[in-house]
């Protein structure tokens, strides 16, 4: 009895070892380079060129409520780095832009979102990273799914 119970002491020891390692390696990412304070809503993850890329809803920096999309970039999916902001950019964006998504097609990224504040002039945009770095080669921001006045319309590339 006291040999089974050493063994079982020395099982849960290593057990708690691995769980102990384990948490130390756990993913875990905020941003606060916004608010100053840990935030990252509605985060996308995928592969890209060796990288794993993280996009996520970002708050307006203090004094706006602006919404962008951060990119951020880990090599192991434990340590991350901002690597760059899909920012504002059109007039149907002008109250902010979130919820990212992002798939990987014929080697470029394809990034869809949504605008944000517009009420029923709200679109779900797309936006294509064509190279990998630098992060800053958006090339394509263009609404293509309004609600508008009578439901849904598909395929519209310009805002009402």
């Amino acid at each position: 009895m006291k040999r089974l119970s050493q063994i079982l002491i020395l099982v849960l020891a290593i057990i708690s070892t691995k769980v102990s390692i384990a948490q130390k390696e756990t993913m875990m990412y905020a941003d606060t380079s916004r608010k100053g304070i840990p935030y990252s809503k509605d985060p996308h993850v995928i592969r890209f060129g060796g990288s794993y890329l993280l996009y996520t809803s970002l708050p307006g920096k203090t004094g706006s409520n602006v919404w962008e999309i951060g990119i951020t970039e880990s090599k192991d999916l434990i340590h991350w780095r901002n690597v760059g902001v899909i920012k504002v950019k059109e007039p149907y964006e002008k109250n902010g832009i979130c919820a990212p998504c992002a798939i990987v097609k014929d080697g470029k990224v394809h990034i869809f979102y949504q605008t944000y504040g517009n009420g029923k002039n709200d679109a779900i945009c797309h936006a294509v990273r064509m190279m990998e770095f630098p992060i800053s080669c958006v090339i394509q921001q263009i609404p293509f799914l309004n609600r508008g006045e009578t439901g849904i319309a598909v395929g519209r590339l310009t805002p009402k």
